[in-house]
């Protein structure tokens, strides 16, 4: 007499059930990256909105309340026929004292004011253009502000900064 147990599982049964966890595990894990690299792209988006407003609102509040264009070093702010444009501006505020405002040429690029000690960008971010023009032929002076940001390391996310404005405390000619 013999006995045949039935109990448990073919290799075939076995095959197929990791078969589909395997295709259900490459659907899920599919769906987790495609959802990470959303997320990653909203944080990098999102840093450098953050950094150039944050640029612009310095570069805005340093101009509006600066006394005077130093046109000794923006030699293209001076009372010229058309206005120009420089990667430089140079400001005197309200008490006489130098302000700068430059973009270096490292990797990540910074915006400094002043010094380079002093950067307005953080290093996550790459200042891929930094230009300001002068429009002289108003009165007050007016200098327009253009800036470029993109994501750091990588560069796939480039924004685009424009401002104009005016100087409030301008001492007039």
């Amino acid at each position: 007499m013999s006995i045949k147990n039935d109990a448990g599982f073919t290799y075939i049964e076995l095959i197929l059930v990791i078969v589909i966890l395997g295709i259900l595990g490459t659907f899920a894990g599919g769906v987790l990256l495609q959802s990470y690299r959303g997320s990653l792209t909203t944080t990098n988006l999102n840093e450098v909105r953050q950094n150039g407003s944050f640029v612009m609102r310095v570069i805005e509040a340093a101009i509006r309340d600066a006394k005077e264009i130093d046109t000794s070093v923006n030699p293209s702010c001076g009372f010229t026929p058309s206005p120009l444009s420089s990667s430089k501006l140079v400001l005197k505020d309200a008490n006489g004292a130098q302000v700068i405002f430059d973009r270096d040429t490292s990797t990540p690029a910074f915006v400094y004011k002043n010094t380079t000690t002093n950067p307005l960008t953080s290093n996550k971010v790459n200042v891929t253009s930094l230009s300001f023009t002068c429009e002289v032929s108003t009165f007050p002076q007016k200098v327009s502000i253009q800036l470029t940001i993109s994501d750091y390391p990588g560069g796939t996310l480039t924004l685009p900064f424009v401002s104009t404005v005016a100087l409030r405390n301008y001492s007039g000619l």
